[in-house]
Formats: C-alpha cells, structure tokens, sequence
C-alpha cells in the first residue's frame, strides 16, 4: 500500500475503502455511525479535517487532509482500518444491526449477520487474520490542483446519484453534498473555505 503515497504531509487525498467482497455494511445505523465516530476521533485527536465524504452501502469515498505532519495520511489509514474493523466485526457479533431509517424506505436486500462475518473470517484466513473487513488496495490518489479536488468532491456527491439512490445529490445524507449545497452540518462537519 506504501507505494501508492505521495508527499504526505502537504496534500489532501482522494480515498476509497471498500468492505471484502462489496458487502453492503452500511445500511445500519451501527456501522454508518461507527464511521462518523472514527471521522471525529480523526479531527480532535489527530488533527485531520476531512474536505469531502460518501459513506456507500459497500464503501467510502472521502478527502482527509491532515495538518499535523508527524501524524500522516498513511498513518490515519492504518489506524482508520484497524479501528473500524474491529467495531464492525464487534458490531456484528454483539448487537442488533438497526437498519438505518433512509434505507429502510429503499427495502434493500440485506445479508445475514452470519454471513458477512464468514466472509470477513474466510478473507481473514487468507491475510493470516481473525477476520478482514477492508480491501487491502486503496488507491490513493494525491490532490494537487483546485480543479482535481472540485471533480473529486463532485464524484463524490454525485455516487449516490449514479448507482440511483436518489435523484439529487443533497438528498443522501451520509455525504458532504448536504454541506455543500444545503450548508447542513448537523451529520458531520467538514471543512469547505479550502
């Protein structure tokens, strides 16, 4: 994964993280907000603000931008996917999945509680692990120009759109898209006078 940083202290990055085998994870409140949870931990603690952010039902898209330079992108992902996995895995084991009240209106095809923690624990055994939730290849990609942030921040909002989840961009609410156009932070609060 290492190969794939730039220059990191300087630069936002355009991430993507995908849960093993596109399972849809983040139809559940629990799990939506075990993220947002780890968002915040980010910006108090380590001094990360995040530009941009899609949380999809099998993945995320989002901008961090760290201002601390003894504290790296590299370093947020390694602590991002060891903390996550561990409260989604703990998540899955322990409580009831709430299924969040937007999807529900959706009546998506849900899998089994059992089901992705035998797929978390097969692809576990092949990375020599209990259980693995994330893909390991992210694909970072450095932005250095206004214009390559403005097209990502855009991909972003428009995701939903494009795999018809809702017709405009604000209407989802586990993105930045309600920040930008409708100036609500009351989901999470992200860093826009860049």
């Amino acid at each position: 994964m290492r190969r794939h940083w730039f220059k990191e202290d300087q630069y936002p990055y355009f991430i993507t993280n995908t849960i093993v085998d596109w399972i849809n994870v983040f139809y559940y409140k629990n799990t939506i907000n075990i993220i947002i949870d780890s968002f915040h931990h980010f910006q108090r603690e380590r001094e990360v603000d995040f530009i941009a952010f899609g949380i999809m039902p099998s993945h995320l898209h989002y901008i961090p931008f760290p201002r601390n330079p003894d504290y790296t992108i590299s370093h947020m992902q390694r602590d991002f996917k060891k903390f996550t996995s561990k409260r989604i895995v703990e998540s899955l084991q322990n409580s009831e999945l709430i299924l969040s009240p937007f999807f529900q209106r959706l009546s998506p095809k849900l899998e089994e509680r059992v089901s992705i923690l035998l797929t978390f624990e097969r692809a576990g055994k092949i990375a020599n692990q209990n259980f693995k939730v994330w893909f390991s290849d992210d694909k970072p990609e450095v932005i250095l120009t206004e214009q390559f942030l403005r097209q990502k921040i855009e991909y972003i909002h428009n995701n939903p759109v494009q795999k018809g989840i809702v017709i405009h961009p604000w209407e989802y609410p586990y993105s930045s898209a309600r920040n930008y156009f409708l100036d609500d932070e009351s989901f999470f609060k992200v860093l826009k006078d860049w």
